[in-house]
């Protein structure tokens, strides 16, 4: 078990790394937040957002297949100058969480930062 802080200082170190929030999907609330872009207005606008993003993606079925026991992992948007990696969090009560890391495109290696990321969510969070 890994408590919040430990999990989001991981997650903004992270080379290329700009921040990283743990969310709680259900409701879009903000757990807590790490990283050189931490702002608190901000946080909460881009947890908004990318709840809805996770929202969408998970009430859909395009995207897994249960039959091949197929389950989401993360979800990747990306812009000209960032990559924002949406990961499914597993924490002890059962919340729905979610870890949105803010990467910077020109400074971070996308496939280095989905590895590091899984790596850190394999151990399940405890409030």
């Amino acid at each position: 078990m890994q408590g919040i802080d430990d999990f989001l200082k991981q997650a903004a170190a992270i080379p290329g790394a700009l921040g990283a929030n743990l969310v709680d999907y259900t409701n879009g609330l903000t757990l807590g937040g790490a990283g050189k872009d931490s702002r608190d207005q901000h946080d909460a606008v881009a947890a908004a957002d990318a709840t809805d993003v996770i929202r969408a993606t998970v009430e859909g079925i395009t995207f897994t297949s249960p039959e091949n026991d197929d389950a989401l992992e993360d979800i990747l948007v990306s812009t000209s100058r960032r990559y924002h990696l949406l990961r499914f969090v597993e924490i002890a009560s059962g919340t729905r969480l979610f870890c949105h890391c803010r990467l910077d495109r020109d400074e971070a290696n996308l496939a280095v930062a989905r590895h590091q990321l899984r790596l850190i969510t394999r151990t399940p969070v405890s409030p």
